[in-house]
């Protein structure tokens, strides 16, 4: 029943899925898409009987369904019909063609799963036609270093893709082939020939590669003495050794031996080659070689030699050639034999016959023989000259100076050395045209060896000497040795050949060079100032240039008082007494340093060496051009930044590129004004501010000589002090040039002077208190490091009256003005008359001297009447009586004499001086130089010899021109005995004239008086209010009001001083005492500082301590006690 129904719905069941099937295909057709059959690549040109480049889908088939099968197809008439390529089915994604013989065109049919069939893209593969080279042209035949026709293209390459390139080929036995550089052109243009060459072209395309064209041959004809001759008649009659002679031109090589053979001649020949000793004679240089060949060839034939024979050009040789042995026969031409040719590397010059065994000298009228050469022309070039050199230095490379010539053109190197020119050894790696010989260290040989065409020569040697041996140059002598000494220190030369010159460094300077033959030398320092010294070798060379192989290190030598360091806070004096400014030092700077009491030591660097700078407070450069050039800038600069000042009074340290200096140039300025600048305030420049006392103290002008002004002028350079404060200039119109600079560098300070002419009293400029020297201490301080000590002299102020007797004085008789003055705090200093005195005054004078309120001296008998030197040349004058008289009144009236003594008119004569000196005058005060003086030129001469700045400095000593400042001993000798006294005077004769002159107006006395003794306290000079009684014409309140003003008016001015007024008596004292004794160094510690000196005096003094907080500068008196030669160094501890 199942199985009946089961058959009746089979039918129908098939049907429903044949149906669903359908709709299902239907349906998934609109699922996945349309078949893309993908793209395939690329179209391809290839060379014929070449395999195509792989077919590939570079695009799948995307869309259908899947899975795909692929048929490749080809066509074979440009895509017209397709033929399905077997063994290309199912799922092969690539397809690799064969070999093609014409072009062709692939397919890929692609089937999907439905199925539905798409065809890809056609790719078409083009076969090329094959490349051929063409062809190039054409042989010839040379003579030896001829240049050739150049190769060119007969016919052009074909086939491939049409792009072509070239590259030339040589080659020397057309087997093996070498690539020409730089040959990429259709034709060649090949250089001059030295051997046969075969010569191709290689043709590349892009696709189809590279084919080699035809080979040309350049035949090179050797060089011989015979060309196209042939000879004449033949013999067999005996053996000979028979011979051409012939002159080579340039150097080369014979190669092979030459003859032309009759068609009978056989057996064995002798070959030989001599050379020309002289005019007659020849030697053998090769042979002889044994030829042995048959007969049965007439013409020329070639015998190679063994080895090549080397020969020069400019010499005549003979190749000799036996004929054969038991044959005899030999070729010979007519007589008067010439060649036809000629070349320029060898000559024919005749033929000659002999016996086998000896040089051929027979000479049958200029037959020739036939024997003949192979010459190659061969030079290995030249490599230069010899050298010397020194021991274990590398000579200079040796080049060549002429290049090799000849062989084949192509030339192999090798260098070799040789220490007897013998025997040569190969230098390996040297194989190129020039050779760098390492370090020697003995004499050596070298030459070159060419090689060219299988031949080699060698160079003409050349021989570098090598020096002996130079080991070593080393110092001796650290040491530490007292200030103000000179130690030695040694130099030490091992090796080398003398004499030596030597250069060597003190702290980094250049010291002049030394010249020595000796190997251990001993060097001076010369006199060494306190600082280290830091010595070292710069070089040492040998009298043939060589330098030693170990330079040792350097050494210190140290300066210093015992016990102490080298640092101290005094002043260097660097000077030059070979420069012709030593003289302004020594004159003018130097006595300025002096009395102000500077701790300082002197350079003189024309025979001392230069301190390490740093040690020191202040470095002072003391006059123009110290150097010349070469100034120790670097040293300067170090010291200055550390914290040294730097202090010049020479402009030319400032010429030259520093860190002190930058560009810029100011005008030339020639002017008869200093101008101080005073704004802003500076401590250099604070005592010229302008005020009622002095409405021009900012304003110095120079001396005016017979109407005429005197002038400086200031030249400066290309360079201006960088950062530099002004602070005093000079002007010419509106031009104006700066005369006093300051700065600051690192730690440290810097004073530039552009001219110290100021200076100068003779020939007169201005000088000394003249209101300038007050710039010079107050600079100095402000740049030294600090503390800073200078013995100076405090502020003593003083008066000094002449002419007085008790009437003089109109208003004011009976030293009524000494009274109110010594109310005050004036101790006058009174030079009186003796006779015709008021009534009354010797008591006064008395009672006033005895109360400490005066001093008094003898002065003249009247104003008319001298008492020590006989001025009017009047008859039985007595300066020893009138001493006795005038020193009696004095004891008389019980008034004590003082010991410091003016003179009238300052004058003395040769009695007076004993006597004076006999009664206990220790001072006087005067500025003519010595007794019984005549004055030819007027009254009252020249000044005195007397410091401190008038030492050695000749010069006027007029009245009212010119301020005058004396401190210092002199010596007077009469009838062989030396008197001696300390001189001390202070005038300030240039303001309102020959003193200070209070008459009438108090205002100006007031205002004078103060000037006068400003300029002196500032000047560091004795400050004296000087007059003569008779120029006090004041009532007592105007008296009296001149002296408030005064002092009121110094009080104001120096609020930091403690103004002492004093005798003239005293303050000379003090100040024989201050130049007894010298600051001899100043050495700081923090907190405290020792100040260090010596001397001999009998009072002790001060001196100022300067230090600064806060860039404000301030001082202490320091007590100095008193001291004695035997005492040694004394010093005194300060402590903050």
């Amino acid at each position: 029943m199942n199985s009946f129904f089961e058959s009746l719905t089979y039918p129908l069941r098939m049907s429903r899925r044949i149906l669903i099937i359908l709709a299902f295909l239907l349906t998934g057709h609109s699922l996945y898409g349309q078949l893309n059959p993908g793209t395939i690549g690329n179209d391809q040109s290839i060379c014929y009987g070449y395999s195509p480049a792989g077919l590939y889908f570079i695009s799948a088939p995307t869309g259908g369904l899947l899975p795909y099968s692929y048929r490749w197809q080809r066509s074979n008439d440009l895509g017209n019909t397709w033929a399905d390529i077997t063994g290309t089915t199912a799922s092969r994604l690539t397809y690799s063609p064969p070999v093609l013989a014409r072009p062709t065109m692939f397919r890929c049919r692609v089937t999907d799963a439905t199925p539905t069939t798409r065809y890809s893209n056609a790719v078409t593969i083009n076969v090329l036609t094959g490349l051929s080279a063409g062809s190039i042209g054409t042989e010839q035949t040379l003579n030896y270093d001829e240049l050739p026709a150049p190769l060119t293209q007969i016919q052009a390459p074909s086939g491939g893709d049409g792009n072509y390139s070239f590259i030339w080929q040589s080659s020397a036995n057309n087997l093996q082939w070498s690539n020409i550089e730089g040959s990429n052109s259709q034709g060649f243009a090949p250089q001059q020939m030295f051997t046969t060459t075969w010569f191709r072209r290689i043709v590349s395309d892009g696709t189809c590669g590279s084919v080699a064209g035809n080979t040309v041959q350049i035949s090179v004809d050797p060089i011989t003495l015979f060309t196209t001759e042939t000879p004449s008649s033949n013999s067999n009659d005996s053996r000979y050794n028979l011979g051409t002679e012939f002159s080579v031109l340039a150097d080369g090589f014979i190669t092979h031996a030459r003859i032309y053979s009759h068609l009978n001649e056989q057996g064995l020949h002798l070959v030989r080659i001599y050379r020309q000793m002289d005019d007659t004679n020849y030697e053998l240089m090769a042979g002889p070689f044994e030829w042995n060949f048959a007969s049965g060839f007439q013409g020329w034939r070639d015998f190679k030699l063994p080895v090549a024979v080397q020969v020069e050009g400019g010499r005549n040789y003979m190749i000799c050639v036996t004929n054969g042995l038991g044959n005899n026969w030999y070729v010979q031409s007519n007589s008067n034999f010439n060649t036809i040719e000629s070349n320029p590397y060898i000559d024919y010059l005749n033929s000659y016959y002999g016996s086998v065994d000896e040089v051929p000298r027979g000479n049958n009228n200029n037959v020739s023989y036939f024997r003949d050469i192979v010459f190659v022309p061969f030079s290995p070039g030249s490599i230069g000259s010899s050298q010397t050199i020194c021991y274990g230095i590398a000579p200079s490379p040796l080049t060549q100076t002429e290049s090799p010539d000849g062989g084949s053109g192509m030339f192999n190197y090798q260098w070799q050395s040789s220490t007897d020119n013998s025997t040569w050894i190969n230098i390996q790696g040297a194989n190129s045209p020039d050779y760098a010989p390492g370090t020697l260290s003995q004499s050596m040989y070298f030459r070159r060896l060419v090689s060219s065409g299988g031949l080699e020569a060698a160079s003409s040697p050349v021989f570098i000497t090598v020096n002996p041996q130079f080991v070593s140059a080393t110092l001796e002598g650290t040491a530490t040795v007292l200030k103000s000494t000179s130690t030695t220190f040694t130099l030490n030369i091992s090796g080398g050949t003398p004499p030596y010159t030597v250069q060597y460094t003190c702290n980094n300077l250049l010291q002049p060079q030394i010249l020595t033959t000796n190997q251990i030398n001993q060097i001076s320092t010369g006199q060494l100032v306190t600082g280290r010294y830091a010595i070292n070798i710069v070089s040492v060379t040998d009298s043939r240039g060589c330098v030693p192989e170990t330079i040792g290190d350097g050494i210190i030598i140290t300066a210093a008082d015992p016990g102490f360091g080298t640092r101290s806070n005094n002043a260097l004096l660097i000077v030059n007494s070979s420069s012709s400014y030593y003289q302004d030092f020594t004159k003018y700077v130097l006595p300025y340093i002096e009395w102000f009491g500077i701790p300082f030591e002197v350079c003189n660097v024309n025979s001392m060496l230069i301190p390490e700078l740093s040690d020191y407070g202040v470095i002072v450069f003391g006059h123009r051009n110290v150097f010349s050039d070469n100034y120790p800038v670097n040293n300067i600069e170090d010291a200055v930044f550390a914290g040294s000042g730097l202090y010049s009074f020479d402009p030319h340290l400032f010429d030259f590129s520093s860190d002190f200096n930058v560009s810029g140039n100011t005008p030339s300025v020639t002017s008869h004004q200093i101008d101080i600048i005073t704004s802003p305030e500076h401590y250099i420049t604070r005592l010229h501010v302008n005020d009622a006392f002095n409405s021009t103290n900012d304003e110095i002008p120079l001396m005016v000589i017979n109407n005429v002004p005197i002038t400086i002028t200031l030249n400066q350079s290309d360079y201006t002090l960088a950062g530099g404060v002004t602070l005093a200039t000079m002007s010419s119109g509106p031009a104006s040039s700066p005369l006093l600079q300051v700065a600051s560098h690192g730690a440290g300070r810097i004073v530039k002077w552009s001219s110290y002419e100021w200076m100068f009293d003779e020939p007169k400029v201005l000088g000394p208190v003249f209101g300038m020297d007050d710039l010079i201490w107050r600079s100095m301080v402000w740049s030294a490091r600090k503390p800073f000590v200078m013995q100076g002299l405090p502020p003593m102020i003083t008066m000094r009256v002449d002419d007085v007797d008790g009437t003089r004085s109109y208003y004011l008789d009976n030293l009524r003005w000494l009274e109110i003055s010594n109310e005050y705090g004036f101790i006058p200093w009174c030079g009186t008359f003796i006779d015709n005195v008021g009534t009354g005054f010797f008591t006064k004078l008395s009672e006033l001297v005895n109360a400490g309120r005066a001093t008094a001296i003898p002065h003249a008998l009247t104003y008319d009447n001298f008492i020590y030197c006989n001025q009017q040349n009047l008859p039985g004058f007595d300066p020893v009586a009138n001493i006795t008289y005038a020193w009696n009144t004095f004891a008389a009236n019980s008034i004590p004499v003082s010991n410091y003594l003016v003179t009238h008119w300052y004058l003395f004569s040769a009695d007076a001086v004993p006597a004076v000196s006999a009664r206990g005058v220790e001072f006087i005060g005067t500025h003519i130089p010595t007794y019984d003086l005549v004055f030819p030129d007027g009254y009252p001469g020249n000044w005195i010899n007397c410091g401190p700045y008038k030492t050695d400095r000749n010069g006027f000593a007029g009245r009212g021109d010119a301020p005058y400042f004396f401190a210092g001993d002199i010596t007077w000798e009469i009838d062989n005995q030396q008197y001696y006294f300390f001189n001390v005077l202070t005038e300030i004769q240039d303001d309102g004239g020959y003193e200070w002159f209070p008459e009438f107006n108090v205002t100006e006395a007031i205002n004078r008086g103060v000037r006068h003794l400003r300029r002196a306290i500032n000047s560091m000079a004795l400050p004296t209010l000087f007059t003569h009684e008779d120029r006090i014409w004041m009532t007592e309140p105007e008296w009296r009001q001149t002296m408030s003003g005064i002092t009121s008016g110094l009080s104001a001015y120096y609020p930091e001083y403690n103004l002492q007024y004093t005798s003239i008596d005293d303050a000379c004292t003090y100040i024989k005492a201050k130049e007894g004794i010298e600051i001899t160094s100043v050495r700081a510690e923090p907190g405290v500082t020792n100040i260090f000196f010596s001397g001999d005096n009998d009072l002790g003094t001060k001196c100022y301590l300067f230090t600064e907080a806060e860039g404000q500068i301030g001082f202490e008196l320091v007590d100095l006690p008193q001291v004695n030669a035997s005492s040694g160094t004394s010093f005194v501890t300060v402590y903050e």
